[in-house]
């Protein structure tokens, strides 16, 4: 149940003699006659499931590709890797040591996983993040910028890691720390200038008729003894609270509420 084979193309390698491949059969997107990419040897691709290495990604050593799972780009894979399930391996992103991908995880870019980390579920590395040791990237975790993540790490969820952070086992360090607090400290001010500006042009048509409408109550008080006082103390209350809504309006525009 062949569904390809070795051509007569070859590359040398890290030392090794690397094979294209050609597909015998249609499956998945892949039809006969399909070249693909480079393996040293069928055991590098499996025969069963919809799983392909394509362009000029290389797959060698004890590397195994299977399941439903793709290799691309200038990716490499090698040693005593695999890669399966539904995941993928692409741009020029490296897989080596004793790592695992599988699930729906993706390791793209310029990414690095190695050791005996392991890389499942809906994870996405890439970036020049370096997954390495027995860390494990798992869920709809993040890794990218120039993170690192080492040793019995685990990283889970939702949660992104990215710049330069390290985590190492259960601590994290950054050496961005600082600079990334100056950058939020800095779009803050930035934000609170915006915010000032909107408010003072939202509430501009409504200061000068504010002002007559108070110098006419004051004069209705002091010459007319209060005869207009109520009526016109309600306008200039409808006047106010109309000015205030502006604010409060313009607010939640600019927090995104």
């Amino acid at each position: 149940m062949r569904r390809y084979g070795l051509t007569s193309e070859t590359i040398e390698h890290r030392g090794k003699t690397l094979y294209r491949i050609k597909a015998l059969k249609n499956f998945s997107d892949v039809k006969a006659g399909d070249l693909g990419g480079f393996v040293e040897k069928e055991g590098n691709l499996s025969h069963y499931g919809n799983c392909w290495i394509y362009g000029e990604a290389k797959v060698f050593e004890d590397a195994e590709v299977c399941g439903n799972a793709r290799v691309s780009g200038s990716a490499e894979v090698c040693e005593n890797t695999m890669v399966y399930g539904s995941s993928q391996v692409f741009g020029d992103s490296l897989v080596f040591g004793d790592a695992r991908i599988f699930g729906n995880a993706r390791v793209y870019g310029n990414a690095e996983v190695y050791g005996n980390a392991q890389v499942f579920e809906r994870a996405r590395i890439y970036g020049n993040a370096r997954v390495y040791g027995d860390a494990e990237i798992y869920g709809g975790a993040r890794v990218y910028g120039d993170a690192r993540i080492c040793g019995n790490a685990g990283v889970a969820g939702i949660t992104q890691v990215f710049e330069e952070v390290i985590i190492h086992g259960n601590n994290a360090t950054s050496k961005s720390t600082d600079q990334s607090k100056k950058k939020r400290k800095n779009n803050m001010k930035s934000n609170i200038k915006d915010l000032a500006t909107k408010v003072a042009t939202d509430i501009r048509p409504y200061k000068k008729p504010i002002l007559i409408l108070a110098f006419i109550v004051i004069t209705d008080q002091f010459i007319f003894k209060g005869r207009y006082r109520n009526q016109l103390q309600n306008l200039l209350q409808k006047l106010v609270d109309r000015g205030f809504r502006v604010i409060n309006d313009t607010l939640h525009k600019l927090l995104g509420d």
